[in-house]
């Protein structure tokens, strides 16, 4: 349908008339569903687009290249396997024969990952040293360090290598790990048919359930697991005495769970119960263990795998807890070409109270840097400044010192390398703020200021002096035009912000959904950077309107895409023609609102059906304020003062409060005969006792 442009609602229309059945083929929905047949039968645009896809039904929609695999042959490889182009157009060559057809053929095929961590790890130690002058010695880190499982145990794990999606922290909150063993868990726990079991796994590590093992022969490889299988290596173990399997038969066991060989699986099962009941063990017994095995098969890691991904992320966390803002200024570095990301790590920024600033002509460098009030944009982001002007910035700030003025700028730095817009540029970003005069002062005065540095420059290369025997007077371009208050855009955060995400890309100093965080973080189930992640049901997101697009479908009638930014990131969204006629004039660029509807099937795109303005959820959506404590940091002044809080701010919301504790998980308490305002004011306060870790809302409890 969106090869031949059709409309995304007629695609959508024709694709949910087939049965909701996994596997059915579009001959067996002709037969099963009779708006499928009646389309097919009397609409020449459906029977058209069914009638091309019965054709392709079955056909491989693309050749898939391995991330990081490469073969490897003592011959050339066309003795072997034809090649061809990479389709992604990269001038790779690729074997036109899958991974398994080249191992039987005698290649060798081998996995090389490189990992931007590696780099972020190398920059963060370096800048610790350099500026602190400290030696950290990210492989000899100690195993215990409770700030490092702490922050695993709040699954702040944003820029953690391996932990960084939402479905990871919300178990890693569940988890709350305190063994490195319990880190390697995660790492091959959190896979596609492993997941089914990290529930069971927390919960016995809690001492919720018991822990329980089908035979006394799998208990010396699952008592490290809580009895639980998390890796292939444990399976291996437990074949060879359960089942007698030789050192090699297990290992065959492993390849085959591996490739997901089923005939191989077939054979090996067979092996398994038969080599079980000669050890005495119930068939029942040993068929239940398989079909355990079967649905961990799926995407099972070995454990020496599961180390080097743990230690690894234990390397990130460790530098994030201790060395913050030098970790995130690392990553941000790491990260400076892709726009969504940055977004994604300015916010756990914020979140984690380090200040984000501008980019100075007097302290940034081309990457971010650490600073004492926080972490500092580089030049590089800068929109329109290219490599040869920092680079004349950078070399006359290190031989003759920092720049006291606009002028005094003007008149060092190469004007033909720097010249009048990119200084523009870099006023309205904010990089000249350390200096004397307001931004409008400034773009009101940089006119005069080059000009003059330009003349000044000319008569230097010339040699020409002034009467007096000096060079020609300098302080004309430190002067700056006296401007009304009017003028000062600054006194306008809004348009502060908006320079800065004009020619940064991003919001820095600010977010213009700032005022907002709380009723976003409290009523939307997914964010931009987790919308990938997200399967079929009720979304709520929201952010501010970008890019927007009205279209009209074939029936000419109007509907609207549109981008949307939140705090993580940026998502694309669909309004169809009816709900695009209730919601019309809500939908416009700029606007800041919240957006319920339905995942795309296809594509991380939110089908939208209902849109709020954001300013008005808290009204109309908040009816419980909840309050989550730490029982270790709980002491008479919280109570008194919590309840102060909720006494003199009276509303109609009730309150929960969320007690967490280490002998029985999360307590829940209703605050009885209170009902409170969820005011700015309550919120902030709540956030300010010291034993209070989370505040948020909720539309029931």
């Amino acid at each position: 349908a969106r090869v031949m442009s059709l409309s995304y609602d007629e695609g959508d229309k024709l694709a949910k008339m087939i049965p909701a059945r996994p596997g059915v083929s579009l001959t067996e929905a002709l037969d099963e569903s009779s708006d499928f047949r009646e389309a097919f039968d009397k609409d020449p645009t459906s029977r058209r687009v069914i009638d091309l896809a019965l054709r392709l039904e079955g056909v491989n929609r693309h050749a898939s290249v391995h991330a990081c695999a490469i073969v490897i042959s003592e011959k050339p490889l066309t003795d072997y396997t034809p090649l061809q182009c990479a389709p992604r157009g990269d001038e790779v060559t690729i074997t036109q024969y899958g991974a398994y057809e080249l191992e039987e053929l005698g290649l060798l095929k081998m996995d090389f990952l490189g990992l931007r961590n590696h780099t972020v790890i190398k920059h963060t130690v370096e800048m610790v040293h350099r500026q602190l002058g400290v030696e950290v010695d990210v492989y000899n880190l100690p195993e215990d360090d409770g700030k490092t499982y702490r922050l695993f145990s709040r699954g702040d794990t944003t820029a953690i290598f391996q932990f960084e999606s939402s479905g990871m922290k919300r178990y890693l909150r569940e988890l709350r790990p305190t063994t490195f063993e319990d880190i390697m868990a995660m790492v091959a726990l959190y896979r596609p048919g492993p997941m089914a079991f990290i529930s069971e796994f927390i919960a016995r590590k809690h001492g919720r359930k018991e822990i329980k093992y089908d035979h006394p022969l799998v208990v010396p490889a699952l008592s490290n697991t809580y009895g639980v299988t998390v890796c292939q290596e444990q399976v291996m173990q437990i074949s060879r005495e359960m089942a007698g399997f030789t050192r090699g038969e297990a290992d065959t066991l492993r390849k085959a769970m591996g490739k997901k060989d089923k005939d191989l699986m077939l054979e090996m099962e067979e092996k398994f119960i038969s080599g079980a009941e000669k050890n005495s063990v119930p068939k029942a017994t040993a068929e239940k263990i398989w079909v355990d095995w079967e649905e961990f098969a799926r995407y099972a890691f070995n454990w020496a795998h599961s180390a080097c991904y743990a230690f690894v992320a234990y390397q990130t966390a460790y530098l994030k807890a201790h060395f913050p803002a030098y970790f995130m200024a690392a990553t941000l570095t790491s990260e400076m070409d892709k726009t969504d990301r940055i977004v994604t790590l300015l916010g756990e920024c914020r979140i984690m109270g380090i200040e984000m600033l501008p980019p100075s002509v007097n302290e940034s460098d081309t990457a971010f840097t650490v600073v004492d009030e926080g972490i500092r944009f580089g030049l590089g982001a800068v929109k329109n400044v290219g490599r040869a002007a920092i680079d004349s910035i950078l070399e006359t700030r290190v031989e003759d010192g920092p720049f006291v003025s606009l002028g005094d700028f003007c008149s060092r730095v190469d004007l033909r390398t720097c010249n009048k817009r990119i200084i523009e540029s870099l006023i309205r970003a904010g990089a000249f703020e350390t200096l004397e005069g307001h931004r409008a002062q400034l773009l009101e005065g940089l006119e005069t200021a080059v000009t003059s540095a330009i003349s000044d420059q000319n008569d230097k290369q010339r040699g020409q002096i002034s009467l007096f025997g000096e060079s020609a007077p300098e302080d004309v371009v430190d002067q700056l035009p006296e401007l009304p208050a009017s003028f000062d855009y600054e006194a306008d955060g809004r348009q502060r912000v908006q320079d800065e995400k004009d020619l940064l890309g991003f919001y820095v100093s600010g977010h213009p959904m700032d005022p907002f965080r709380t009723d976003l973080e409290s009523f939307a189930n997914c964010s931009a950077e987790s919308l990938g992640e997200s399967s079929a049901g009720a979304l709520t997101m929201g952010g501010i309107i970008g890019s927007f697009k009205e279209l009209t479908t074939k029936k000419g009638k109007p509907m609207a895409v549109f981008s949307c930014q939140d705090f993580t990131g940026t998502f694309e969204a669909v309004v169809f023609p009816e709900t695009f006629e209730k919601t019309r004039e809500l939908l416009s660029e700029g606007n800041m609102v919240l957006l319920r509807g339905t995942r795309d099937a296809d594509e991380p795109k939110l089908l939208v059906d209902e849109v709020v303005p954001i300013a008005e959820t808290r009204a109309k959506m908040a009816r419980v304020v909840h309050i989550s404590i730490s029982s270790e940091e709980l002491d008479d002044v919280a109570v008194e003062t919590l309840a102060e809080l909720v006494g003199r701010n009276g509303g109609n919301c009730s309150v929960l409060v969320h007690v967490e504790t280490k002998e029985v998980g999360q307590l829940k308490f209703k605050v009885s005969g209170s009902a409170v305002d969820p005011n700015d004011d309550l919120l902030e306060s709540l956030h300010a006792i010291p034993s209070v870790e989370r505040v948020w809302l909720s539309e029931n409890g």
